[in-house]
């Protein structure tokens, strides 16, 4: 799926505070595509927390994947479900729902970025 086809909109309201970097779920596709990235540009997961995302950079406040950041991530702050609203305050309210369709996705394709080993 080419991300940049969805016409997401750009989360206006972000101050890179890095509530939403928690656990990460992910399509096989997605991690293939960060696979591909990081060796690119050499980027290393950061050890830590399982409950960060491991390309959440807390010192510097950014994420270290950001052109190639899962659809989550993207849809954050910008969707009306509840556990995507940002605490700074949604700047959208698009339907998210749209970009999950229900039954296309199999459980045992998604993978979760926080316990991949990189």
């Amino acid at each position: 799926m080419n991300l940049n086809m969805l016409n997401i909109p750009e989360h206006k309201n972000c101050t890179n505070c890095g509530k939403c970097c928690g656990i990460i779920p992910s399509t096989k596709e997605e991690v293939e595509t960060i696979r591909k990235y990081i060796a690119e540009n050499g980027v290393k997961p950061i050890k830590g927390d399982m409950a960060t995302c491991p390309f959440r950079d807390e010192v510097n406040k950014k994420c270290l994947i950001y052109p190639v950041r899962p659809l989550i991530c993207r849809l954050f702050g910008v969707t009306n479900e509840g556990v995507m609203r940002c605490p700074n305050g949604n700047s959208a309210d698009i339907d998210g729902s749209k970009f999950f369709a229900k039954g296309t996705q199999n459980v045992d394709d998604i993978k979760i970025l926080n316990y991949i080993k990189w």
